[in-house]
């Protein structure tokens, strides 16, 4: 028998163990994966933020590709 958050007290791990049963805490992929892209996205945003604010400084004049 596998319950979502069936562990998450002593009282309710008692009562699971007590039947015969494997008291398991199962942890969805979706919470990992947001944790993991949150921080990739912090340390992209930390490391590239100086040089975006840089290329907005750039007058839109210097951007083109044929001067006049």
């Amino acid at each position: 028998l596998r319950v979502l958050y069936a562990c998450n007290t002593k009282k309710l791990a008692d009562q699971c163990t007590q039947g015969g049963d494997v008291c398991e805490l199962v942890i969805d992929g979706y919470y990992i994966a947001v944790a993991l892209c949150s921080v990739v996205g912090i340390i992209w945003f930390r490391l590239i933020f100086n040089k975006i604010k840089y290329f907005q400084k750039i007058p839109r004049s210097d951007w083109s590709v044929c001067k006049k």
